[in-house]
């Protein structure tokens, strides 16, 4: 079915690129309207008095909600029109920034925040099935990272913006700002992704057609030993979004409690994160290139990388402000390589199911479960027992990662060779 369903894929390379860059500009929307809040709850602790688990119960919905939504919006994704999704995706998730700044408690925010996690939920099980449609394999792999390099600039701009905004005029502004950026992206996206994808079906109806023959012709069942390949891919998953959340949420105030920092130096800190997450999303496509073809061989790698850099973490970095940011850097990127692959590359190796938008919905729902966990139970955790107990869980969640890939490689050779 693949080389079939690749063969019918074209327009030309522009068309392919703006629809890559139009992508990626959605995602880049996504973590705008997603990350402000984290971005400045070190700074709403610090002013407007609130404790650190009431603040982060938010954030908690939001990853909650976002897990959730996930396998709903999968479903809906492999039957519903996917740009409609998305428009709605990015215009409830503008209003509910917008409703941010008039909260007067952290309850309200919580109960704003969890919408706006459903509301995110809506935008990528539908992004991958359009890539997957639309795109050859190759080309859906540039695709994907592409997609993460739009998160990252997405993460790199609130982390910059958040100190500006604070300093002008306080948190609330950083609101106002992401909200009109997702909204005039939304209605761009819906005027322009119709005519492109008419373009790059060629605008001749026989080839959609096809495409449901050759589906309808070649779906598979997913069997127990998929269930079992799955199962164990979807625990290290949960241990990814763990660590890369975790440490995106907390590193802020990890800094400054540790260096005792103010507020915008300790979030200036972490636009270290993303930039470095650039460069590990490179490095993981060129290493399952040349290096490990196998996704979860390749999988075990960056995750054993992460674990190292944790454990250095661990044990040497409350002496030393350079080694502390260098680490976490290292871990996230490495968090961002990890889903790259289980989350972004994976899925496509499922178009012959006929469920790739549930199945990418259902493993990204995953990384969820471990966020809410670790952005909410680690406030619990460093308000009990301090940084080095948190730091100790980053590095059993890594190990557990780690572990997990490894004994998948085999499943996952045997399900690739397949199909």
């Amino acid at each position: 079915m693949s080389s079939v369903t690749q063969n019918i894929k074209g327009g030309s390379r522009r068309d392919i690129r703006t629809l890559m860059l139009l992508c990626a500009v959605v995602y880049f929307c996504s973590y705008l309207t997603r990350l402000g809040y984290a971005a400045v709850m070190v700074e709403m602790i610090a002013s407007e008095g609130f404790t650190r688990a009431g603040a982060s119960a938010a954030v908690t919905a939001l990853f909650i909600a976002y897990g959730a939504g996930q396998i709903i919006s999968g479903y809906l994704g492999d039957r519903m029109a996917p740009e409609k999704m998305i428009f709605g995706g990015l215009l409830v998730s503008s209003g509910m920034n917008l409703l941010i700044p008039l909260c007067p408690t952290t309850g309200w925010m919580t109960l704003v925040w969890c919408v706006n996690g459903f509301a995110q939920s809506m935008m990528w099980p539908p992004l991958v099935r359009i890539m997957a449609e639309l795109l050859s394999e190759e080309d859906y792999k540039k695709a994907a990272i592409r997609v993460n390099w739009g998160s990252s600039m997405g993460t790199i701009v609130i982390y910059l913006l958040a100190p500006i905004c604070i300093t002008i005029s306080g948190w609330r502004l950083l609101f106002v700002f992401t909200a009109s950026i997702a909204t005039l992206v939304a209605f761009i996206w819906i005027r322009s992704y119709g005519p492109l994808r008419a373009r790059l079906l060629g605008g001749v109806q026989k080839k959609t057609v096809r495409v449901g023959v050759v589906h309808a012709q070649a779906v598979r069942k997913l069997d127990r030993p998929i269930f079992i390949l799955l199962g164990i891919m979807m625990i290290a998953i949960v241990m990814q979004g763990s660590l890369r959340d975790g440490i995106t949420t907390w590193m802020p105030s990890l800094i400054a409690e540790t260096f005792d920092l103010g507020s915008s130096i300790s979030i200036l800190t972490s636009v270290a994160l993303p930039i470095f997450t650039i460069c590990a999303l490179q490095a993981m496509a060129w290493l399952n290139k040349h290096v490990f073809p196998n996704e979860l061989q390749c999988a075990a790698a960056i995750f054993g990388t992460g674990f190292a850099a944790l454990t250095l973490l661990r044990l040497f970095g409350g002496s030393s402000f350079v080694l502390s940011v260098a680490m976490l850097t290292v871990g996230c990127g490495c968090m961002h390589g990890v889903n790259q692959i289980l989350i972004c590359t994976v899925p496509k190796f499922f178009e012959n199911t006929g469920k790739i938008s549930l199945i990418s919905g259902v493993l990204n729902s995953c990384t969820y479960v471990g966020s809410a966990l670790s952005t909410y139970g680690l406030a619990l955790v460093t308000d009990a027992f301090g940084w080095d107990a948190t730091m100790t869980i980053w590095v059993a969640a890594a190990l557990i990662g780690t572990l997990c890939c490894l004994l998948n490689i085999r499943r996952w050779k045997h399900y690739v060779d397949s199909i």
